[in-house]
């Protein structure tokens, strides 16, 4: 039982770690996809009972997008 504790205790600190390390590495992402697939990435990412930190991505660039191109984005709420 020492050896499993010890074990679970190693996979929380594994969990913690990589979490740590997750949050603190910066990550560029470039995405290309077609006006309707942006819209349908928008409706899904967007409402809000989406994940607090997906909602911190799209919303302003959904806003920007909304700036550029106003006929394609203005029905999609945010």
């Amino acid at each position: 039982s020492t050896l499993l504790a010890s074990s679970a205790a190693s996979d929380v600190y594994k969990r913690q770690l990589q979490e740590l390390i997750a949050n603190s590495t910066k990550t560029e992402i470039t995405v290309s996809a077609n006006y309707r697939e942006w819209r349908n990435f928008f409706k899904l990412r967007v409402p809000a009972d989406v994940h607090p930190q997906m909602r911190e991505v799209t919303i302003p660039l959904l806003k920007e997008l909304k700036g550029m191109i106003p006929v394609i984005f203005d029905d999609i709420e945010c």
